[in-house]
């Protein structure tokens, strides 16, 4: 059990983490659903459970992000999920402050037994622009992207999992169905992206994961690569350098903690990153610790 905990520890610090909605030039598809990196086994019998999950981390230029997200979750039956969460974020930077609720996400999760060994999940999400992409403060009418609260667009979520055996997979597409970011923010030197005007691309993502058992601690290392689909736009002009690949090192630990309480850590770091990245969602480290209790 000792040199089960001092992985776990180890694991969180050499992480050098990036996690959670909003992560390495995540938009919210890989943490959706059956597309989140799944480390423990539910009791069956709970037919509802919430989770708190603080999380601290740095962005572009150094911004500080603190979030709190709460999030519910409903099982209709044994094999469908309804999951709902709105995140509560304060942002710090050398431009000024920023806070508020985030954007709202919903999903519905179908999972099909295929065999004793192998199953498939099915999700279909909304991230809703609840927070806000145009926030200004004393220095700057508007703050650059890693400041915001949201991201200004309606997406619609698609996804697709399966396990066998100790491995998992998963695939999704965010696609953005409107946008709604009034972002004006121009760089004048500052070392920010400029964000005037901001329309981001879709995203497509594939997660490979497998689950290693320490005692009663589940550890899921995985490889997340995260493909902007199209070039983003700034001013009405495509930005070159804004699509292509994001590849993300991560891994995500659970454990009981007590009767119907787990507790879940979860990280990531990029090795490869987009060159340009206006929607502020690049992290150079997070770290985030959930709470959940089942019902």
């Amino acid at each position: 059990m000792h040199k089960a905990i001092a992985l776990f520890v180890a694991m969180l610090i050499l992480g050098s983490p990036t996690l959670s909605a909003q992560g390495c030039s995540d938009a919210g598809v890989c943490t959706m659903g059956t597309m989140r990196s799944a480390t423990h086994e539910r009791d069956t019998s709970a037919y509802a459970s919430v989770t708190l999950t603080p999380s601290f981390g740095a962005g572009e230029q150094g911004v500080a992000i603190v979030q709190v997200l709460p999030e519910v979750e409903w099982r209709v039956g044994r094999f469908m999920t309804l999951r709902a969460s709105l995140p509560l974020m304060y942002t710090s930077g050398s431009l000024g402050t920023n806070s508020g609720i985030g954007d709202a996400v919903v999903s519905v999760s179908r999972t099909l037994i295929l065999s004793d060994e192998v199953d498939m999940g099915l999700t279909l999400g909304t991230r809703l622009p609840t927070g806000t992409s145009n926030a200004g403060s004393t220095s700057t009418a508007s703050l650059p992207m890693p400041y915001q609260t949201g991201l200004g667009t309606t997406d619609l979520v698609v996804g697709v999992s399966s396990t066998h055996d100790a491995w998992s997979v998963a695939l999704g597409y965010q696609r953005v169905l409107v946008n709604n970011n009034r972002n004006t923010y121009v760089d004048d030197g500052a070392g920010y992206f400029t964000s005037k005007d901001y329309e981001r691309g879709d995203d497509a993502i594939l997660r490979v994961g497998r689950s290693i058992a320490i005692d009663n601690i589940n550890i899921v290392p995985s490889l997340l690569a995260i493909y902007r689909v199209q070039q983003d736009r700034v001013m009405g002009e495509r930005v070159q350098g804004s699509d292509g690949l994001t590849l993300n090192l991560a891994v995500a630990a659970s454990t009981s903690i007590a009767d119907r309480l787990n507790l879940r850590v979860d990280a990531a770091a990029p090795v490869l990153v987009r060159k340009v990245r206006a929607d502020g969602l690049t992290r150079a480290l997070v770290i985030a610790i959930g709470l959940s209790y089942e019902l």
